[in-house]
């Protein structure tokens, strides 16, 4: 595979409509290609090792969602609500796989599919204090058809994950 070159091609289509001054809705369809980064081939010279045999993800990605802003309620300014469905098929998903107590080693998923939604909403309070809050929850599964493997949960793609953020701004 020395000297192998190839171009990796990730077209996409996103549509966006504007149903009310505060509402908009959105939609993203594409197929992606990703190669493998170096430390997913090479590793880091420590607890990761790479993997020089791995192969470009190739899928298919999807979403559709809406965002909802709000100039004032009250004390709060500047509200954002948005709230997005998303599943992506991708052949050859690289992942990190845990392979020894102190090693991982990236490789190959055959096939996975993920679904899951994600919402994020934010606001200023009192002109000083902003907020931030995201939340996805995702199924990431294996769907290789090996035995050992298929339908298990992938490997560093967590069910939920939690974002919050607060910020406060004093006058100088």
């Amino acid at each position: 595979r020395e000297n192998e070159s190839r171009d990796l091609l990730s077209p996409r289509l996103g549509l966006r409509f504007d149903a009310t001054s505060a509402l908009t809705l959105k939609t993203n369809v594409g197929l992606a290609e990703r190669a493998p980064n170096f430390t997913e081939l090479f590793g880091n010279r420590g607890s990761i090792l790479g993997n020089p045999d791995l192969v470009p993800e190739e899928g298919v990605n999807a979403d559709f969602g809406f965002v909802l802003v709000r100039d004032r309620l009250g004390p709060a300014s500047r509200l954002r609500l948005e709230a997005v469905g998303f599943v992506a098929v991708v052949d050859d998903l690289i992942v990190l796989v845990q392979n020894s107590q102190r090693t991982a080693i990236f490789r190959n998923v055959d096939r996975a599919r993920t679904v899951g939604a994600e919402i994020a909403a934010g606001a200023d309070l009192f002109e000083r204090l902003r907020l931030a809050l995201n939340y996805t929850y995702q199924d990431a599964r294996d769907e290789s058809g090996i035995p050992s493997r298929d339908g298990n949960q992938l490997p560093g793609r967590p069910r939920h994950d939690l974002y919050h953020r607060t910020e406060y701004r004093r006058d100088e």
